[in-house]
Formats: C-alpha cells, structure tokens, sequence
C-alpha cells in the first residue's frame, strides 16, 4: 500500500511555471529559482511510502518534445512517453532525481525529490526548537538573521519558505531540519552567507531545502567539529560565488545522501583561519590554525554551474589536510572548460601538507575538465604564498572514474616548481567515453613536478 505526502506552496513562495508534477495523482507545488542561462530551474519535493507513480507534465515550448532523461543515469530509470508534453515513471524508493528535456543541461531542469516519511518529528512547545510552521516567513531581526544556540533544534516544517540566514557560534549539540526551504533571496545583503556555523560542534543537518536565489555561498562550516549532513537538498542557481556547503579548518565530517546544485563550487574544503589568505604571516598562520581532517563524502550528487563539482583545497591555510575521501557520487553536470577548474580537483594555494585524500567511484556527466590536482600561486585574485612558503601534495588515489558526455575532460596533474611538488598519485581505472586512461592519453596533461605517478 502507498502512502503519498504532500505540502503546499505558502502564498508568495516563488512557484515555477515550467512543470506540472503529479504524484499518484495528487499534484504537487513546483519552486523555481532563476539561472544563469536566463530560464528558471524548477525544484519540487515530497514524501512517500511503498511506490509513486509520478508523472510530468511540461508546460513550456512550442514545439514537440524530443527526449525526457532521468539523471543519474545508472538509476537506469527510463520513463514512458505519454504525448509530446508528457512522461511518467515509478519508484519505489526514495530518490533524489533530474529530469531533463532534450538532452539540455542549460535549459529549464527539474530537480525532485522523493523523501522518505518524516520520523521523530520534534514537539514545537520544546523551548529548545525553533519552529517554523507552513507558510511564508522572514526572519525578524538585522539582516534577517537567526541565531541558534547550545542544544537548539532548528525545524521547517513541510510547506514553510523561511527567508533569512541562519548561524550559530561556539554551540554545540545543534540540530537543523525538515521538509521545508530555507531561502536567501535579493532582499538580503550579498556579502552574508546563508547558513554559517563557527567553532560549533556536535551539528546535525538533515531534510530541508536550501535555496540561495543571489551571489555568495550558501553554506559554511568554518572551525567545526564532529559534523553530519544527510538528506540535504541545496538548489543554489545563481552566480558568482554560489558555493553549496564548504567546510573550512573542520574535523570528522560525514556528508551523505545530499543533492547540491551550485553556481559555483558545490564542495570546497577550505582553510580560512588566522587571515586566510591575507595573513601577514603565512608560514605561522598556517601553523597555527585547525586542520581538515576525517572527512567523509559519500553517496552523493552534484551539479555545478561554474567552477569545480568537489574540490580539496583553493584557500588551504590550514595546518594539514589528512584523510578526506568522497566516494559514490554522480556529477550529473560541470560547466567550465577553464584548466582551473574540474568535475574533481585538489588545488593548493599556501604552504600546507595535503595528503591521503581518495575520490571513488564517480560518475561524471559533461563537464569541461575532468581532474585538476595542481599548485596556484593566486586564483581568482587571491594571493597564494607558494613562491616563499611551500606546500606539498602526496598520497592521491582517484579510482573508478566513469565520465561520459560533451567536454573536453582533460586530466591535469601538475606540480608549480621543485619546492611545491605532487608525490604518490595514483590514477586507476579512468574511464573517458568509454576509453581507459594511460600515459600515452591525449587528454592527459603533466609536467616535471610529479614524483610518481601511476596510472592503472
């Protein structure tokens, strides 16, 4: 027996008129959130027990609809033609899909996702939970801020669009979660972050959407520790700076089961302490700030439209980056083709050791560059500090890497000068297009600075 929950769009919440979406026969509210390509990339969500039959109606177009694609591929989930306009298809458990009309990854995409029921839902009279029930909200108070504290429960409820930007300093014991969005729209202030934690620990995310609808990141973990993300939804479609959720100077992070689309990096593991890269003093302030390290990323998918999908490094003041591993995860869809930018990449700026970091299994739509490990002295006008404090980069591994799609997919892997050197990457089982990579590739770019490389 199926079981289909659904929530309504708040009056004044900012519904897309690209899609009509019914799931087992009950309609749902579809969001859209401009983009960079000048259309809107729609967003809808619900819950679900047992199957949903789910079926797509496009209301844009005037012309006949050559293809409806269900991403990831490897879900191998094929829909039924219904008309021109129309598809449908089941599932069977929860999914975090895209679909795509005429193989076009800058047009007007829709994002869906199918959440399992909600459990232990937190009692709203709890003076410790910040409750956000159905309905359209702004946060009150100086740049539409809500700060959380020790031990406080951060709830939006299904059906709630909640505009502001949420933090929390030196806490610990914080939960944030839910079925509804959480937004940071043009009325708010560029320069703020929409959801920023500093020196907390003990953080728990889960459930909401986040939709950052202007310039900036999205989210940051800056000095934290003990860290989980899981069943987070980010639909983040603006440029420049569009970061997903980075992290900066943490230590033990699980990121699982997420969804982030960014008009910029969707993860980037920074290092950010003691004046980052403005630091008067680079060689202490690396010495003295946190490192990044016991990161796990798993099982999830990314979708960037400009700049990296993942990436270790770009800022690395930080002592040392140790033991950070992504693995099972989908790039459904990375812009640039710049050769300073990937699907997948470790770059170091300032004189720290980057070392045993692994991404596995990836499976990688179009994309432009599809690895980047290299050294930068300054990138997108920040300073690097590599010519007078030297960093290094040992103990890669990039295994089972499927790429397929349009892009150049270029591998580069370059050291900067005998001072800042990669030593001990491995490269196994790269696959582009169906052709395995070797050292002999064409699209394989190295130089000198390496000290072992292999490539299986």
């Amino acid at each position: 027996m199926s079981k289909i929950i659904t929530y309504d769009a708040p009056e004044n919440a900012p519904l897309s008129k690209d899609y009509e979406i019914l799931v087992n026969e009950s309609k749902i509210p579809v969001y859209g959130s401009e983009s960079r390509y000048g259309s809107d990339v729609s967003f809808a969500s619900f819950d679900f027990e047992g199957t949903a039959e789910i079926t797509v109606n496009i209301n844009f177009g005037a012309y006949c609809i050559n293809s409806f694609e269900i991403l990831p591929k490897n879900l191998e989930i094929v829909p039924e033609r219904i008309n021109d306009f129309s598809c449908k298809f089941t599932i069977d458990r929860p999914q975090k899909l895209t679909i795509l009309v005429n193989g076009d990854y800058t047009g007007r995409v829709l994002h869906l996702f199918a959440n399992a029921p909600e459990t232990d839902i937190p009692d709203k009279t709890n003076p410790n939970v910040i409750y956000f029930e159905k309905g359209y909200h702004v946060i009150e108070g100086e740049n539409s801020e809500l700060t959380l504290k020790s031990n406080q429960t951060l709830y939006i409820e299904g059906g709630a669009f909640v505009i502001g930007r949420v933090t929390a300093k030196n806490a610990e014991n914080i939960k944030i979660r839910g079925r509804g969005i959480l937004a940071y729209t043009h009325e708010q202030p560029m320069p703020n972050i929409c959801f920023e934690l500093i020196e907390c620990k003990n953080i728990d995310v889960s459930g909401i959407i986040i939709n950052r609808r202007h310039g900036n990141w999205t989210g940051l973990f800056r000095s934290c520790c003990d860290i989980h993300v899981h069943d987070l939804k980010i639909v983040s479609t603006a440029i420049w700076s569009t970061d997903g959720l980075n992290l900066s100077n943490c230590q033990n992070a699980l990121y699982e089961d997420s969804f982030i689309r960014a008009g910029d990096d969707c993860i980037s593991i920074k290092g950010l302490e003691n004046g980052g890269p403005y630091a008067s003093d680079m060689q202490q302030a690396v010495k003295n700030s946190r490192p990044n390290e016991n990161i796990t990323v798993k099982n999830m998918i990314f979708w960037s439209d400009n700049n990296n999908a993942v990436v270790v490094g770009e800022e690395t003041v930080a002592r040392h980056y140790d033991n950070i591993t992504f693995d099972n995860c989908d790039v459904l869809f990375c812009r640039d083709e710049e050769k300073i930018k990937a699907a997948i990449a470790v770059i170091c700026m300032h004189g720290t050791l980057i070392q045993n970091i692994t991404f596995k299994n990836f499976r990688v739509g179009p994309c432009g560059q599809l690895i980047a490990v290299f050294f930068a002295d300054s990138l997108f006008g920040i300073p690097g500090s590599l010519l007078y404090s030297p960093g290094t980069m040992k103990n890669i591994l990039i295994q089972n890497v499927t790429a397929y799609g349009a892009g150049s997919k270029y591998v580069r892997i370059e050291g900067l000068n005998d001072r800042n050197f990669i030593e001990n990457i491995k490269l196994k089982d790269i696959t582009v297009r169906g052709k395995k990579l070797s050292h002999n590739s064409d699209n394989l770019k190295t130089n000198d600075y390496i000290q072992s490389l292999e490539i299986v």
